[in-house]
Parts: structure tokens; C-alpha cells; sequence
């Protein structure tokens, strides 16, 4: 049931990401640039995870990683620089459980061209948080600690407003004393 509920919400997500690529590219002005450099951000993105805690990696039927929630600013007059802040996180099911594992942090990406433009760095630092959840209910949670995150990415300007994003980041955590070392791969948008 939880795996249907999570593709559903994948559709759900990329429906609604279609439908504003295509407001956006219909407003599109051909004797303008290709696309525009924004004061401010919004950042959406889903991948493939892969975790190990102390050493072991998590097994699990579902294996998921989600950037949410992450807005990031312009910094100075420059079109290269943003810094911001968000919820980075992954998710792994087996049956009715499932393990999340979050950063609540603020961040940057410096690109090498221009805003969501080729390739970029990203970097991350903030507070790691853990909960465990059967059939929908919390049964077990982590205080708060500390956790970093490093990434290179590639940038696709697809409209005036939109950009695709491709990343390859490695996440470290800091849960209970036990470290949670991910390296992931993800699809996102930036608009």
C-alpha cells in the first residue's frame, strides 16, 4: 500500500511539474534569452538512495531519496552563486515499515556558467533527524544532531523559468552515534 501511495505522489509531483513547465514555456519570449536569472528559488528533486549505518548497507524494498521544501536566494549582484535552506531526506520501506532519515539544513550551489546552467557544486550543513514508522505511525524517533552533505550536479535550462537538475551528492549523518554515509543520484527541478 505504501509503495503505491509513493508512486501515486511521484505522478501526482510530475503532473504538476508538467503543467508548469508548459505555463511556462508558453509564456516564453522568443527574443529574449533562453532563460532568466531569478532573484530567488525553488528546488524539487527525486533519486535513487543508497545508505549505510555503521558500516552495514539499509535493506529495504524502497530505497528513496527527496529534496523538498529547499528555496534558495541570489546571492549579490553574481549568476553564479545561491544559498538557501531545506529538507533533504531518504526513505526505506520493507513491509509496513518504513526508516526516515532527514537534514534540515542551509546550503549553497556555485555554478560554473550561470545559474542552472552546467555543471554546479553544492554543499550542505545542518541538523540530522531519524524516525522509524509502522503502518503510518511513528514508533520510534532520534533526538536532533548534526550532518553534512556534498554534491556536484549539471544544470538544463528547459524554459524561460525552468531548469533540470542531475546530482550526485554524499550525505553524512549523525544519528544516535551511529553514522548514516549515503551517496545518492537524483532527477530535480529548479524554477
Amino acid at each position: 500500500m505504501k509503495r503505491l501511495k509513493t508512486i501515486l505522489f511521484i505522478i501526482a509531483v510530475l503532473f504538476l511539474t508538467t503543467n508548469i513547465l508548459a505555463d511556462s514555456s508558453s509564456k516564453l519570449d522568443k527574443s529574449k534569452k533562453t532563460h532568466k536569472i531569478e532573484n530567488w528559488y525553488h528546488m524539487l528533486s527525486f533519486g535513487y538512495s543508497d545508505t549505510k549505518i555503521d558500516g552495514q548497507k539499509i535493506q529495504s524494498d524502497l530505497s528513496m531519496n527527496i529534496d523538498f521544501l529547499r528555496f534558495y536566494w541570489r546571492m549579490g549582484s553574481g549568476k553564479q552563486l545561491l544559498f538557501g535552506l531545506g529538507i533533504n531526506g531518504s526513505f526505506f520501506t520493507s513491509g509496513s515499515d518504513q526508516l526516515n532519515i532527514y537534514l534540515y539544513s542551509i546550503g549553497f550551489q556555485y555554478y560554473f556558467n550561470e545559474i542552472g546552467k552546467g555543471f554546479y557544486l553544492r554543499g550542505d550543513v545542518g541538523m540530522s533527524y531519524a524516525n522509524i514508522m509502522s503502518t503510518s505511525t511513528v514508533v520510534a524517533e532520534s533526538g536532533y544532531s548534526y550532518g553534512f552533505l556534498a554534491g556536484i550536479g549539471y544544470g538544463i535550462p528547459i524554459s524561460y523559468e525552468t531548469r533540470i537538475l542531475l546530482e550526485a551528492a554524499y550525505r553524512y549523518l549523525d544519528i544516535e552515534g551511529y553514522p548514516y554515509k549515503t551517496m545518492y543520484f537524483s532527477v530535480g527541478w529548479l524554477w
